[in-house]
């Protein structure tokens, strides 16, 4: 109980601040912590944890073809022979144990050839491996509460190059580290001090640059929304660095436990590597849920927001929603993505992001990929009434067949609902979508949007 009070009166606390006037040494400080809690409760809930573990299936399938397809591909840059160090290096929190697997996965690449695989072996490798990244690219669209992934054409074009930047860039640092380091100046620089202090602490240090950056880079690829570099960056250094520090931690785990080794014997290398390969995942999405929030502060509550909206309030969000995009497309201004989408709304980014799917469902609006993704109204706005747009989110059904089809009929009930639908129609029928947003426009409604935007810009920048 006295556990439980003071909890209750250090969140009272937390969240009774007020940090839009703080300066930042203070707001800082409390921004972090509140993001610390938001993404620690989410990490108990066991939703990260249930994305960690199914993605940990999905790698152990897609591993030797990811690797032997990039192995194929760094052969056209003579860089094949280099990829192997990457691969120790991810497994050199198990030890002794992980070069073995690391011999063992290679001895498995190596064995990979086309010839005999054929062109249906190389093209299930191949779907194998967009499975995986698909799924990786899925967990983090959860997290950016994004429900639409890459169209076909962009997602093939965005994993082919992660399969050949990724693996180049990795062995283009490691050989360039390499390099440097085995450089007779560099040798005779670091029998100098403070050079040699220097290139101590960089030894240590570059490990976690490297690791850092390829962190960052995920996070601002994988998810199909526009991630800006800051939030990206925090993520980041944060995620790396936790990564780094647990390799190291894992390191002397399974230096000193004894016992696994006695009881499972040979079996004892691929359990390590399962919590290895878990460990992993559940870092790189913590450090994902940290730039989200970084990005989007507006998610950082409390309380669990509920994205359960009524039908009134739904059919008011279509409209917001319809009006925000139309006159963004009518300013010929940049087109609204669902972050910005849920900005302009105040409402919450699953709500708006259900409401666009039944949108985009009904051909009322259509998505863009430049200059970002973004949406824009499926047709000339003259042409969609404001009755269709309500009545697309009234007769939504996610699975056809499911919804009022389904249901038992009385003619009774159904002359009710079908006089409703008929009222609604009738209230809104004589105004399309061009006409609400000239009035806005117009009557300069818009300014309040447009504030509420530049407040959340400027407390961004702060």
């Amino acid at each position: 109980m006295i556990g439980k009070y003071l909890a209750k009166h250090w969140l009272d606390r937390l969240w009774g601040i007020e940090t839009v006037d703080l300066p930042w040494y203070r707001r800082v400080p409390i921004n972090i912590t509140r993001i610390g809690f938001v993404v620690a409760r989410d990490a108990l809930e066991g939703q990260l944890t249930l994305q960690a573990m199914s993605l940990v299936y999905t790698t152990l399938l897609a591993l030797v073809p990811l690797i032997a397809l990039s192995f194929s591909l760094l052969k056209g840059f003579g860089m094949h022979n280099v990829l192997e160090p990457a691969l120790y290096q991810f497994l050199a929190p198990l030890g002794t144990k992980g070069q073995q697997l690391a011999d063992q996965i290679a001895s498995f690449v190596n064995n990979v050839n086309a010839s005999v695989l054929g062109g249906i072996g190389v093209v299930l490798l191949m779907i194998t491996v967009i499975s995986m990244l698909q799924k990786v690219e899925g967990a983090f669209n959860r997290i950016w509460h994004v429900h639409r992934a890459r169209l076909l054409l962009r997602r093939f074009s965005d994993y082919l190059s992660v399969v050949i930047i990724g693996p180049v860039l990795t062995v283009g640092a490691l050989t360039l580290t390499a390099t440097i380091s085995s450089q007779k100046t560099v040798a005779q620089l670091t029998s100098i001090e403070p050079f040699g202090t220097l290139a101590l602490i960089g030894a240590h240090v570059a490990p976690y640059i490297l690791v850092i950056g390829a962190f960052i880079f995920i996070y601002i690829f994988a998810p199909n929304t526009r991630v800006r570099f800051k939030p990206a960056l925090i993520g980041g250094i944060i995620g790396g660095a936790l990564w780094q520090t647990a390799g190291l931690a894992f390191t002397i785990f399974t230096g000193s436990t004894t016992r696994v080794t006695a009881i499972y014997s040979g079996f004892a290398i691929v359990i390590f590597f399962l919590i290895w390969l878990y460990l992993s995942w559940l870092i790189l999405l913590i450090g994902a849920e940290i730039t989200f929030y970084a990005q989007n502060p507006d998610f950082v509550s409390r309380y669990h927001i509920h994205h359960y909206l009524g039908s009134r309030l739904r059919e008011k969000l279509a409209l917001l929603v319809m009006v925000a995009i139309g006159g963004t497309f009518h300013r010929r201004e940049t087109p609204l993505s669902i972050n910005d989408l849920t900005h302009r709304t105040h409402a919450s980014g699953d709500a708006v992001a259900n409401v666009c799917d039944q949108l985009y469902a009904a051909g009322l609006l259509l998505t863009v990929e430049e200059p970002k993704p973004g949406y824009v109204p499926g047709r000339d706005m003259s042409d969609i009434p404001l009755a269709e747009i309500l009545m697309a989110v009234r007769h939504y059904e996610p699975q056809p067949g499911t919804g009022e089809r389904a249901l038992y009929s009385l003619a009774s009930v159904d002359r009710i609902a079908n006089a409703v639908d008929s009222a609604i129609t009738a209230a809104a029928e004589p105004k399309t979508l061009r006409d609400l947003v000239l009035e806005i426009e117009n009557e300069k409604l818009d300014a309040g949007l447009r504030w509420y935007d530049e407040t959340d810009r400027r407390r961004h920048e702060r």
